[in-house]
């Protein structure tokens, strides 16, 4: 199969640490962040610590717009030294698995399964894949899934996404009996499974400040104060700005035209930006030093004092 290099490609980084290595492991990630986030086309840079059950890995996932732009960063010297020196520090070697899709991974929760088929086994396989998704379906908050083929040269595994609205529903499937008797019924036919699991929540605007997904969440009182900080300029230019073209309409539908275009602001444009420029006040947790507590603090208060009297101005 050719490679199609206008769809957008992954790549799934994965570590298995040492019991007696355990350490912040979001410091590699942020190195290897820091290189592809000087190459073209980087969607996403996210992190993904082991799950008791399902993986004993940490998991990182680099998503790019194209697989020749995902290919470029992998053959980097910056990112190859950066995988020696993780491996060489850690004392265990790196796993990278790569995926093509023309859509994103990212959703609530998924699973992402890679399978490798024995030989002359690819009939049963479709038939078990075919019953596998029709019994996943039948599970409270299924979203879809999604099969991405082997790509000669590129990927050796067959890859199964399964989405689901939220963690526990996804939970709830990969511990049934159901997902048990099906996983054991492929095993004649199965060469190799490997799973990485994917949750992503609405915290994520503050979890993932520049890709890194940090081991213990900001606290919400440092989250509402920059959702408060973003959220009232948007607010007010959407009042000066937009709310008067809608004069002749109903209440309800220019409130709704107008929550579509804050939510979308603040979402894809607003949160990413504050989230980067105030890292160095989420990233500590509820551990974060005094000090550094105080300047944040500070520094939006000012900012709240300067947006309402610039606008009170106007």
């Amino acid at each position: 199969m050719a490679t199609d290099f206008k769809s957008n490609a992954s790549v799934v980084i994965s570590q298995r640490v040492p019991t007696h290595r355990r350490c912040d492991y979001s410091f590699w990630h942020k190195k290897f962040t820091d290189v592809a986030l000087g190459c073209e086309g980087l969607i996403e840079a996210s992190l993904f610590e082991p799950i008791a059950g399902v993986q004993d890995e940490w998991v990182q996932l680099f998503q790019f717009e194209a697989v020749e732009q995902l290919l470029s960063f992998l053959k980097l010297d910056g990112y190859q030294a950066v995988l020696s020196a993780c491996e060489r520090e850690l004392g265990a070697g790196v796993r990278q698995q790569i995926i093509a899709s023309n859509k994103q991974m990212t959703v609530p929760a998924t699973i992402v399964v890679f399978q490798r088929i024995k030989s002359n086994c690819l009939g049963e396989y479709k038939k078990w894949l075919q019953k596998i998704g029709d019994v996943a379906a039948g599970y409270p908050g299924f979203l879809g899934r999604e099969l991405i083929r082997p790509i000669k040269g590129l990927q050796d595994d067959w890859v199964v996404i399964i989405r689901f609205d939220s963690e526990n529903n996804l939970n709830q499937w990969i511990s049934s009996r159901d997902h048990e008797g099906l996983i054991k019924e492929a095993e004649s036919f199965l060469e190799r499974v490997q799973y990485r699991k994917i949750g992503r929540g609405f915290e994520d605007w503050l979890a993932h400040a520049r890709g890194v997904k940090s081991r213990v969440l900001p606290p919400q009182w440092k989250m509402a104060m920059l959702i408060i900080l973003v959220l009232y300029p948007i607010i007010m230019l959407i009042s000066i700005w937009i709310l008067p073209l809608m004069g002749d309409w109903k209440s309800a539908f220019a409130t709704f035209f107008s929550s579509i275009i804050s939510v979308s602001a603040l979402t894809w444009i607003a949160m990413p930006v504050v989230t980067r420029l105030f890292y160095f006040w989420l990233s500590g947790g509820t551990e974060a030093k005094i000090r550094t507590t105080l300047l944040g603090v500070a520094i939006v208060l000012v900012l709240y004092i300067a947006s309402v009297l610039f606008f009170s101005l106007l």
